[in-house]
């Protein structure tokens, strides 16, 4: 993966925590926080260039420098048809993208991130003053922060200016003490002139947390408070911070409806292993998995999917047991007397099987051999439609008939259901 290789750039707040925890300030050394925000950064990524950058690091890093190579040929192929004639709309009109990335494609964030760690690379690479005096530097997108050695903002400022985003400009600000980036609040503990983080909290967030009297499962709302737990302790540095934030979060369920014995039940249960596991990296699950998508019912609470799995896959083996495969390259097909020959697609090879009927040729899929028997069985389950999901759907409906009604002196509502 490029991306992973890319000294600079950060894959979200836990990267960012991971990175901070490891870095020892020299305490002899005056240190700046120095935080930007590149302007308007897709729709001023000059198209042309990032795709000279990001074809040149895909075919040296992937290819070797095999410009013919036939998964090089077909990625310049996608890479163009991806980013060619962008097309939105807006209040009914249609546009046509003329520069820039396009906000919603998917490959976007990647072209980004890789048309800037272009200059980071080489600017860290090249640049003495930036490695001697930088003990970190990280951008999320458009978000860059960096720690700095200097005598004063303004050198600090002069320092990191010398990493330079061609086509794009940069929004910088100093301080010598805290900076908020992404959702954490970053700062330089005065006593001991180390770096520290704390959650940060912007001031118009309205803290909606789905409340005690909806008909969400318990679990799930154990869940979700859980959830919240491993976050905070993620943007924590110290144990007392992570205490403070627990606090917080409890008194903010309780504000909400939860029974204060339950939300404090459940912070203690948890309150340990989450800070314990904070910076642990997880492996994510390569493996495919069978999803039952329900709704919220108590009935799935005494259902269990896993049992389900098995009953499907013995099924499947069963039948499989039952039935005679013959590889018409490595073996003798078998007696003629039988007359039907069914054609089984098994990882890409033909077999034959022989059975009693009319000769025919049947297409069937062999489930042994393209990895359903090893998939994991999960439930996901959505919450119900409610009367607010209704009166949207409505509100909706008016909208998009607004026209219709403008050139009618009457409209029956019942209408706007068709």
């Amino acid at each position: 993966n490029l991306l992973r290789e890319c000294r600079f750039v950060l894959r979200g707040t836990k990267d960012l925590a991971t990175q901070l925890s490891k870095i020892s300030l020299n305490p002899r050394r005056k240190a700046y926080l120095v935080s930007a925000d590149i302007v308007a950064y897709y729709p001023n990524v000059p198209m042309l260039p990032a795709k000279v950058i990001i074809l040149e690091a895909v075919r040296h890093k992937l290819y070797g420098g095999d410009a013919m190579h036939p998964e090089y040929k077909l990625f310049v192929l996608c890479y163009s048809l991806a980013n060619r004639d962008l097309i939105c709309k807006f209040e009914n009109e249609y546009y046509l993208q003329l520069r820039g990335l396009a906000m919603g494609v998917a490959c976007s964030p990647d072209i980004a991130n890789l048309y800037g760690a272009h200059f980071e690379e080489m600017a860290f690479d090249n640049d003495t003053v930036l490695k001697a005096n930088v003990p970190f530097y990280g951008r999320f997108i458009d978000d860059v922060l960096g720690v700095v050695y200097a005598a004063s903002s303004a050198e600090a400022l002069q320092i990191m200016q010398r990493v330079v985003y061609a086509g794009v400009e940069l929004t910088w600000s100093v301080s010598e003490w805290n900076t908020p980036f992404l959702d954490m609040l970053v700062f330089i503990t005065p006593s001991t002139k180390q770096l520290g983080w704390k959650p940060y909290r912007k001031a118009r967030n309205h803290l909606e947390r789905i409340p005690w009297d909806s008909h969400h499962p318990l679990d799930v709302k154990r869940g979700t408070f859980i959830g919240e737990m491993s976050r905070l302790a993620t943007l924590c540095s110290a144990l007392d911070l992570y205490e403070e934030a627990i606090q917080d979060l409890c008194t903010l369920y309780v504000s909400r409806g939860y029974p204060s014995v339950l939300v404090r039940k459940w912070a203690k249960n948890h309150f340990s292993t989450r800070w314990a596991q904070r910076l642990e990296e997880k492996v994510a699950s390569t493996a495919d998995v069978f999803v039952l998508k329900t709704r919220f019912n108590p009935v799935w609470g005494s259902f269990n999917v896993h049992d389900l799995g098995r009953t499907i896959i013995d099924e499947w083996k069963k039948h499989l047991r039952d039935m005679k495969f013959f590889n018409p390259d490595e073996a003798n097909l078998g007696e003629t007397s039988t007359s039907v020959e069914r054609l089984v697609f098994s990882g890409g090879s033909k077999r034959l099987r022989f059975a009693q009927s009319t000769l025919e040729l049947h297409r069937v899929l062999d489930v042994g051999s393209i990895g359903f028997f090893d998939r994991t069985w999960l439930v996901s389950r959505r919450r119900n439609t409610n009367l607010g999901d209704l009166a949207n759907v409505w509100k909706k409906a008016l909208l998009d008939n607004a026209e219709i009604a403008e050139d009618s002196d009457t409209l029956n509502v019942d209408d706007l259901w068709n």
